[in-house]
């Protein structure tokens, strides 16, 4: 694991969670009237079993090209929703970090997740950028940010909110 676990939430058994590990760094902005900044330099997903007490690594979620993040469970768990980006020059090209929000399948007899993964919210078309994904109970609507680039909004004068 790149690190120790960062975003996560468990599953509806409780038998599993699902987390990222991530290398984020804080940086200041040089343009004037911008603030601090965070961002991820890498970031993977990773599956803990708490019944066997281990973790799945998931190597078709360790790609250096992609940035993953904010997992969370189907409100049926058999699925989970994360964002992931390309990885470009940070902090250069901070501003054209955009979070695609997609899903893939989950199975909850192994913990393991499928290698098929579908875009829900594509961030090109959107020209913005998905983070902190959130399942209803109901299983109905998914909710999220939107933000004009990369994960940290908070300080961004653009923040909008979207769902699904």
């Amino acid at each position: 694991m790149l690190s120790g676990t960062v975003y996560g939430e468990l599953h509806p058994s409780g038998r599993f969670g699902v987390f990222s590990t991530n290398i984020i760094i804080p940086g200041l902005h040089g343009m004037y009237g911008k603030r601090t900044e965070v961002y991820d330099t890498a970031s993977d997903l990773t599956v803990a079993d708490f019944d066997n007490n281990r973790m799945i690594n998931l190597p078709h979620t360790a790609r250096e090209d992609r940035l993953e993040t904010f997992p969370c469970f189907s409100a049926d768990g058999e699925s989970v929703f994360y964002c992931v980006a390309d990885t470009l020059s940070i902090p250069e090209d901070i501003e054209n970090l955009l979070y695609h929000l997609v899903r893939v399948s989950f199975d909850a007899n192994t913990g393991e997740m499928g290698t098929q993964v579908d875009t829900v919210w594509n961030a090109i078309e959107h020209n913005a950028s998905a983070c902190h994904p959130k399942a209803s109970p109901d299983g109905r609507w998914m909710m999220f940010t939107v933000a004009d680039y990369g994960t940290f909004p908070i300080n961004h004068p653009k923040r909008l909110q979207g769902s699904l």
